[in-house]
């Protein structure tokens, strides 16, 4: 199996490319857990629940046309765009569904470069992200 390095990643969102703005991204892909406990049973049991698959990504400030700003500030709580998250090309398997952005959280200090912050997408919609090619 070969090891990659996230430094070619591909972060898309709307379709609009993000990546150059991108310094970070965390993929949640995890199920809820539903217990199903009956009376009587010696310890607890618990089924797999739906799909909670976050993504956040940490976003340094770009406020051209096409930078991370202008694109996501008009996105901010839509219904939903796709996000696709490849880590080295969209020739190996990434991470794509339709999300929505909760909200950004822009930051700076004198002696630093002004983030957009931690973007949390959070799944929308009926069909559950999957991990696929492009």
């Amino acid at each position: 199996m070969a090891k990659l390095s996230a430094k070619n990643a591909i972060i898309k969102y709307a379709t609009l490319d993000i990546s150059k703005d991108c310094v970070s991204y965390t993929i949640t892909d995890a199920y809820d857990t539903v217990e199903v406990t009956g009376f009587g049973e010696g310890s607890r049991n618990y089924v797999p629940g739906i799909l909670t698959g976050n993504v956040s990504v940490d976003i340094l400030w770009n406020s051209s046309t096409d930078g991370a700003f202008g694109i996501l500030n008009s996105l901010i709580g839509t219904t939903g765009s796709t996000l696709a998250i490849y880590p080295e090309s969209t020739s190996v398997k990434g991470w794509k569904g339709v999300f929505f952005l909760k909200g950004i959280s822009p930051s700076g200090s004198p002696g630093s470069e002004v983030k957009l912050g931690t973007c949390e997408f959070v799944v929308s919609g009926a069909v559950a992200p999957t991990w696929s090619t492009a």
